[in-house]
């Protein structure tokens, strides 16, 4: 067999025993021994499943299979829709195991599946690709009779496809749209179509039969179904005269208005029977002279954008099309392990992946791979809690779809924006994304999943508007393409899912799926409500945290700060605050009494670590009953830790993604938006990390290693704002750098250039010759080279650039 499978589990003997026992059955196998160990695997292969081990989580599985003990989580197989697919069988297959042979067996029974689904798609995918290439040999065989025509529709298709991105259009409708768009000619006889001279007004009419008889070849074909109106309306006009049915403006849709004016481009710069080709200049004048009459204004304008900047054939030749589902591109592997790792609510693991992905700037990935990862982050933030953030990541991947053409990944990133905008209480806004998602979703199978959820939040929208017509509407479809696809598991997590479905029961519309999910759904309800009493209590009166970091350390229970009287002693707090500043990692019970009781007995060390940790265990959860599980701090084979799993917010974690987010927009090319990431940032820094504690030595790495970050950001901030032009603000940043140190060259530099775009060229002067003063007398250095030349430009009397670095 060919298929691969991940093994992730931490015990060596059991790890090593289900290698042995999968090998066994003719699988390739790769054992790790945890998430990094995956991620770092992952990077370089592709996996059909993966196979993790749940030790005692509870975490999407029932409390009656928590206990049982170790359970083992078996991903779908990898695909561009195992994000969902792959992601509810993980669920699904969630199961206790005691016998290796039982885990072989299982894996076989989900791979036979999975052979027989991937048969499916790949008969599928044959059927589309060669009814596809049929087609296209067609079109390409009735241009070959006439040289004049010759690539014309491989010509119009690339300018199309330019053309649809200048205007963020939907680009694989387009690149499936362009190579078709004369394929009707089929039903024009030869002798009109190759006849040298001007046509005849019967003539004429036949021809402009053409667009019509698209729609009978294309119809059999689902995935060509949305491209249909684009074909057939390309001969449209503005002001009414076009055909087959007489539209004008609006009426028109966009694809198939750029389509005519490429169409006509195209046409105009090659040569026919009766004249000769126009130069591009005079076809670009033509296009102008019927704007808005025979032409759509804004596809004309963003034709000439195209034309008008650098060598045309360049640019048509590295234009690639997409016309079918295509292979998996790299990081496919990693984002099938984040995105499984979110789904069991893992989500320090799916953290670590998202960011790798993120930050991957030694190998660039491809947009798709980039878009996936920011929502995928963007979802984690969201079931966090941490909405504000979601929507900035949502909108960073929103702009990075609309940028790479690929109208499938616009859709599920609108979704997305959609959701967290709902969450945000912007219901309206949110709603509007949602709608426009439609036009982009139902072209390839692989986001139908993404049509669930927007049926679903659509459903749930009109349901809190007491329109009942609406709602009634929306999560029929939203069943019924669930029911197809089987996906029930997705309302696991949807919002008002127990009051919406009874009411579609009453409507005596898919009663006997209704009723599945509920089962579904009323497990997880009353899961909560099936733990013993006082358990139950102590879990609903757990409060978030709120920490600070930055100045005083700080905690909040809600929104109740936790006073000092609370913490019992300095060194809980201190305690609590090092185990944050750990992030999840877990430390050694030794390590914790040498740092904090180095000169005490042994045993007496101890004894006050378990006083300190019951106090400040007490200090977060006051309702804690006794014996009961800390929700915040976790003990394991002697170690302790902070449980990033938990409910809380972090101003240093918010500072650090602030910063990472900054500079991703930044690789972007997107400065206006990184700058609003970096004044965030700047937002959270009010002092240096634990300033009240001074007397520690853990602390100073991380107040170090923050205030580099910190400064480095304001630098940016400086660099920014003086580029557009902000530059008393950009002063302002500056300003705050030299409060922590006046030697820093680059603040200087950064000054200097504000001072010199106000036109203060006397004070930048002044800014160089402090520059060279505090240098000198701080660090017995002169300035760099970069600065002599910034210096000299402003003394020339040279005008402000931006590009003066």
């Amino acid at each position: 067999m060919d298929e691969h499978i991940l093994v992730i589990d931490s015990d060596e003997p059991t790890r090593e025993a289900l290698e042995i026992s999968l090998k066994d059955g003719r699988y390739r196998v790769d054992a790790v021994k945890d998430i990094p160990e995956a991620i770092l695997t992952s990077k370089q292969k592709t996996y059909d499943l993966v196979l993790y081990t749940a030790r005692g989580s509870s975490r999407r599985t029932s409390t009656k299979k928590a206990q049982e003990g170790t359970g083992y989580l078996i991903s779908g197989f990898v695909g561009r829709d195992a994000f969902t697919h792959g992601i509810k069988k993980a669920v699904e297959e969630t199961f206790p195991v005691k016998d290796r042979v039982e885990v072989a067996r299982r894996i076989g029974r989900r791979l036979e599946d999975y052979g027989i689904r991937k048969q499916g798609l790949s008969l599928r995918k044959k059927v589309e690709e060669e009814y596809l290439a049929a087609l296209r040999t067609i079109s390409s065989s009735l241009e070959s009779r006439n040289s004049f025509r010759s690539n014309h529709s491989l010509r119009v298709t690339r300018l199309a496809l330019g053309t649809a991105r200048v205007l963020g259009l939907d680009a694989d409708r387009t690149a499936l749209a362009g190579p078709l768009h004369d394929l009707g000619y089929l039903k024009v006889p030869e002798a009109v179509l190759g006849k040298p001279g001007l046509l005849t007004p019967e003539e004429y009419e036949q021809v402009k039969l053409h667009p019509a008889a698209v729609v009978e070849i294309l119809q059999p074909l689902e995935c060509l179904r949305k491209v249909i109106p684009i074909i057939l309306y390309h001969h449209e006009r503005p002001d009414g005269a076009g055909y087959p049915d007489g539209l004008k403006g609006d009426e028109i849709p966009l694809e198939s208005r750029v389509l005519a004016v490429c169409d006509a481009f195209e046409s105009l710069t090659s040569s026919r029977p009766h004249r000769d080709a126009f130069s591009q200049d005079e076809a670009l004048r033509i296009l102008r002279e019927g704007k808005s009459v025979q032409f759509d204004a804004q596809a004309v304008e963003a034709l000439i954008s195209l034309v008008s900047n650098g060598s045309l054939e360049e640019k048509l030749a590295a234009i690639q099309v997409r016309t079918t589902e295509g292979h998996l591109e790299k990081g496919f592997g990693l984002l099938n392990l984040g995105y499984l790792l979110l789904e069991i609510e893992e989500y320090a693991g799916a953290q670590d992946v998202f960011e790798e992905l993120m930050g991957a700037h030694q190998e660039p990935l491809t947009e798709e791979v980039s878009v996936l990862a920011m929502l995928g982050m963007a979802s984690l933030y969201s079931r966090k809690g941490l909405v504000e953030d979601a929507e900035t990541l949502t909108g960073g991947a929103l702009h990075l779809a609309k940028e790479s053409g690929m109208g499938g990944l616009l859709g599920k990133a609108l979704v997305a924006a959609g959701s967290v905008l709902f969450s945000r209480g912007k219901p309206e806004e949110g709603k509007d994304l949602l709608i426009m998602a439609f036009d982009y979703l139902d072209l390839w199978p692989e986001h139908f999943y993404d049509l669930v959820q927007a049926y679903y939040l659509l459903s749930n929208y009109h349901f809190r508007k007491e329109e009942q017509a609406q709602f009634l509407d929306y999560l029929e479809k939203a069943l019924t393409l669930a029911e197809r696809l089987g996906f029930e598991r997705y309302f696991l997590r949807a919002e008002g899912i127990s009051e919406m479905l009874p009411e579609m029961v009453k409507s005596k519309k898919k009663t006997e799926y209704c009723g599945k999910i509920l089962e579904l759904v009323g497990g997880s309800v009353v899961e909560l409500e099936s733990l013993p009493h006082g358990k139950a209590q102590e879990r609903r009166q757990v409060l978030p945290l709120r920490i600070y970091g930055f100045g005083p350390f700080r905690v909040f229970r809600g929104d109740e700060l936790i006073q000092e009287e609370e913490w019992k002693t300095k060194k809980s707090k201190s305690l609590f605050a090092y185990l944050v500043s750990n992030n999840g990692r877990p430390v050694s019970e030794d390590r914790l009494l040498d740092m904090f009781w180095p000169n005490v007995d042994v045993d007496k060390a101890r004894k006050s670590l378990y006083t300190t940790v019951y106090r400040l265990r007490r200090a977060l959860e006051p309702h804690l009953a006794e014996g009961g599980t800390s929700n915040y701090i976790v003990f394991k084979r002697n170690y302790y830790c902070f449980n990033v799993e938990s409910k809380y917010w972090l101003d240093v974690e918010e500072f650090e993604r602030h910063v990472k987010l900054a500079q991703l927009l930044s690789i972007q090319g997107n400065e206006e938006e990184a700058i609003g990431e970096y004044q965030k940032a700047d937002r959270l820094y009010a002092a240096d990390y634990l300033d009240d504690n001074l007397d520690d030595e853990w602390p100073l790495y991380h107040r170090d290693r923050l205030r580099k970050a910190y400064l480095k950001s304001l630098i940016k901030l400086a660099e920014y704002l003086a580029n557009k032009g902000a530059f008393e603000t950009g002063i302002h940043y500056c300003q705050k750098i030299f409060a922590f140190d006046r030697a820093r060259e680059d603040a200087h530099f950064q000054m200097m250039r504000c001072l010199w775009g106000m036109g203060r060229r006397d004070e930048a002067v002044r800014q160089y010759h402090l520059c060279t003063e505090v240098l000198k007398k701080d660090l017995n250095l002169t300035p760099n080279s970069e600065t002599v030349k910034l210096y000299l430009q402003i003394v020339e009397g040279k005008v402000f650039s931006p590009t003066a670095q």
